[in-house]
């Protein structure tokens, strides 16, 4: 990794920490992404969320630890109580992560199933006995991935365990659910939703006061954008509307191979391919070649 990729993570560590200790924004991904918070006023759930005397959510030590596979770091984690009866116990784990790079070597969606497994297993060190399995918290991993281009962009993928068969046990629940988010680019959209509120905090389009603006009077969330202008990613949607290019490109080449039997060469050309993305095509194009 070059010094530049390593400043840009240790960037996007630093607003995920500071972001995602919001407290009002926490209620908001709680109401939207949650089956027990669905719905409820983001007020309220405020009030679920365990927090310090300050009133500010609990920093929680985001490092797990599994004997067989060492450390893992999480970005954030959060905890909150469910009002459902259950005696005041915690029942959800929420980790957040800050996906800068979308276009990684391996999947990102196999690494967020590793971290929520890991928040399940390692809630084994605190229990013991029939606790083990009756007050395992609900883990909730949530990737924000504010570079997102093409058909992704403003969209929200959720994943759980669900029943093969209508013959499953219909009581079934998942204890892993993993939500992966494309905030895309921020407006003046009046319409309230996850991908809007996460577009205002992240993704340019309208200046940081209009963004402020829009997320106290809409949402209520107090953030500090100007603060936050040196590590907004406010060149990562570009980067993703390249990469977004880059790869529709090598797809289209590849398929013309397959299609037609043509040379390398012909695809290229067929595909009008420009010099500048020339290198990143061929390189992609590759890639794919390799792992068919």
């Amino acid at each position: 990794m070059n010094l530049r990729n390593e400043r840009r993570d240790t960037v996007a560590d630093l607003v995920a920490k500071t972001v995602f200790r919001n407290k009002r924004l926490l209620a908001e991904l709680f109401g939207y992404l949650t089956d027990e918070f669905r719905g409820m006023d983001p007020a309220e759930i405020e009030d679920c969320i365990v927090s310090d005397e300050n009133g500010d959510p609990i920093d929680f030590n985001p490092e797990l630890f599994d004997s067989n596979i060492g450390s893992v770091r999480l970005d954030t984690i959060a905890e909150a109580i469910v009002p459902d009866g259950s005696n005041g116990r915690v029942r959800i784990l929420f980790n957040l992560e800050m996906q800068a790079h979308i276009e990684s070597k391996y999947s990102i969606h196999h690494r967020a199933q590793m971290y929520a497994a890991m928040m399940l297993s390692t809630q084994n060190k605190v229990s013991v006995g029939d606790d083990k399995y009756t007050n395992l918290k609900r883990c909730y991993s949530v990737w924000v991935c504010p570079k997102s281009a093409g058909d992704t962009a403003g969209k929200v993928f959720a994943y759980g365990m669900l029943p093969k068969t209508e013959e499953t046990e219909s009581s079934f629940s998942s204890l892993m659910e993993i939500v992966m988010v494309y905030p895309g680019k921020s407006s003046e959209n009046e319409e309230r939703s996850v991908t809007d509120m996460l577009g205002l905090v992240f993704s340019p389009g309208l200046d940081s006061g209009r963004c402020q603006e829009l997320l106290d009077k809409k949402y209520h969330i107090g953030i500090d954008l100007s603060s936050l202008e040196s590590v907004k990613m406010t060149d990562w949607y570009a980067e993703g509307e390249i990469a977004g290019r880059i790869r529709k490109s090598a797809e289209g080449i590849v398929s013309v191979m397959r299609e037609f039997g043509c040379s390398l060469e012909k695809a290229l050309a067929v595909m009008n391919v420009s010099e500048q993305d020339k290198a990143q095509v061929l390189e992609l194009v590759k890639e794919m070649q390799n792992s068919s």
